[in-house]
């Protein structure tokens, strides 16, 4: 199937369908440099690597019109990009006012961030507007993602399988995967976007069931060892719909495979009793404790995410109401208050209305819904309804995670915008 998928990329749009796929798998690796007692670190995409490069390339077409712009299907997606950019300018400004000090964590990960998130959108735009085949660009994104997150997940399970026979475990095992995705709940996020792409991945292009069916069998094993609680709840609606959506024996082969990765589960679980899987990692040892005290674990994660509550509503109630405390206000309001920094904050839209203001809140609502009611619109296409329930998913898990600067998100959507039908004006020489 594999080699059958890459013989697929000898096509006239060959250049653009393998760019969007390299994309695509480098967008679900991700590293953290630069982090030190005082600053969390940037966190760097493999794909950040390649965006300048494909940059240049795409400027230069631009340049000698060999290729046009992207072709969103709202005249109005130039004009929300920069409504968001003037206002996180603009709260840079106001967190400056506010402490009297740039952070290096507003202008660094946040303000300059938002800069890579743009361009991510309009490298997708720019793929999917001048691609002949689109809907052939659509499968082989679906398929390069689920491919590459499944095989991610089946050498972890068997990383953890090789530890529980009783050999010291690769760094790839180790909850919660580190390395893909930054952290676990960002990477259960895109585990949710792989669901929704094979759920709805039919095209002549589409993988076999065979494919879903090891996904479906990890899938309990991920969700253990991955432990977010949000992803499960969102998972569980996710396929509990897509049974009355299908067939009953589709249904039932489905249950029998997660079954079958249950069982697997337990089955390593018993090799070597859970507190032999103890591990210098310090996310698996609060697992561990989770398992071993599930009444009353020491575990400080909730703690922290209502500490970040009081202090956020308190911290807006003491600023602007429309431009809030400003970029990078909330870490030295709370060193202040508490005397040490506890956590960020891990709520979009707190984290919107405590360091933006209203004028924050309503510019990135705004955005969304705008979106989701054009793709919404294109849901003929399997990627744009994937994509469309993926987003409500995304203001689901917003409102318990921080995940808009996950890259991939913006790479999908500024595809997801783009008009199913080529534009009239305008060539293709990539797609000749």
């Amino acid at each position: 199937m594999m080699s059958a998928f890459l013989k697929q990329l000898q096509t006239p749009d060959r250049v653009l369908c393998a760019l969007a796929v390299l994309i695509t798998v480098a967008l679900q690796v991700q590293v953290t440099v630069g982090a030190n007692a005082t600053y969390t670190g940037l966190r760097i995409s493999l794909a950040d690597f390649i965006l300048p490069f494909a940059g240049v390339y795409i400027a230069g077409s631009l340049l000698m019109k060999r290729s046009i712009w992207p072709a969103w299907r709202t005249p109005y997606m130039w004009w929300g990009l920069l409504a968001l950019l003037a206002v996180l300018t603009l709260s840079l400004f106001q967190g400056y006012h506010t402490n009297g000090f740039w952070a290096p964590w507003a202008l660094l990960n946040k303000y300059s961030g938002f800069y890579v998130l743009v361009a991510y959108c309009a490298l997708g735009g720019w793929l999917a507007s001048n691609v002949r085949d689109q809907q052939k660009l659509f499968q082989y994104i679906m398929n390069a993602c689920c491919i590459f997150f499944g095989l991610v997940v089946l050498v972890s399970f068997g990383a953890i399988l090789y530890y529980a026979l009783g050999y010291e475990i690769p760094s790839l095992g180790i909850y919660p995967w580190d390395g893909f995705m930054t952290n676990r709940n960002s990477f259960a996020f895109m585990g949710l976007m792989v669901l929704l792409f094979w759920e709805n991945n039919k095209g002549d292009h589409a993988l076999s069931f065979w494919w879903y069916a090891l996904f479906l069998t990890l899938l309990p094993a991920l969700a253990f060892f991955n432990a977010s609680r949000t992803a499960w709840i969102v998972g569980a609606v996710i396929l509990s719909l897509s049974c009355f959506r299908k067939p009953l024996k589709e249904t039932l082969r489905k249950s029998l495979f997660i079954l079958l990765g249950i069982t697997l589960l337990n089955g390593t679980l018993y090799l070597k009793k859970t507190e032999h899987f103890d591990h210098k990692g310090e996310e698996f040892s609060k697992l561990i404790d989770v398992i071993e005290n599930p009444m009353n674990p020491p575990y400080d994660g909730d703690q922290k995410r209502l500490i970040a509550l009081e202090d956020g509503l308190e911290l807006y109630q003491n600023s602007s109401p429309f431009l809030g405390g400003g970029l990078g206000s909330f870490r030295p309001f709370q060193i202040e208050k508490r005397g040490e920094f506890i956590d960020i904050i891990d709520f979009t839209a707190l984290w919107i209305l405590t360091e933006m203001g209203l004028v924050g809140l309503i510019a990135f609502a705004g955005f969304f819904l705008m979106c989701l009611r054009q793709i919404y619109k294109a849901r003929e296409s399997d990627f744009h309804r994937a994509f469309f329930f993926f987003m409500l998913a995304f203001a689901f898990m917003s409102c318990l995670h921080e995940l808009t600067y996950m890259r991939f998100v913006w790479f999908f959507l500024g595809i997801a915008m783009v008009s199913l039908a080529p534009p009239n004006k305008g060539s293709y020489p990539l797609g000749q």
